[in-house]
């Protein structure tokens, strides 16, 4: 859910994370994919609402499964703008 300024926030480590989990989908699937910097700018234009935490929050069972949701959200909308791009 986003915040009072729009921003969806996610923890700092993670977009690494989403792009090491996207580099395997498409490796398993035999397709090229974005590099970890190509897919960076991708996120920046695609997503500019979402942002990396500065540091990591504590998170309770409720934060930890939006999260996860918006995880897979976002991993939906990666591989339908990633296969355009890159296909």
């Amino acid at each position: 859910m986003p915040n009072t300024d729009g921003h969806i926030h996610l923890e700092k480590q993670l977009k690494k994370g989403i792009w090491e989990e996207y580099k395997g989908d498409f490796e398993h699937q035999n397709r090229k994919c974005l590099s970890y910097d190509g897919f960076c700018k991708l996120w920046r234009v695609s997503f500019p609402h979402v942002k990396i935490r500065a540091y990591k929050q504590v998170s309770g069972e409720e934060t930890s499964g939006r999260l996860q949701h918006l995880i897979e959200l976002l991993f939906q909308h990666l591989n339908v703008f990633l296969f355009v791009f890159v296909s």
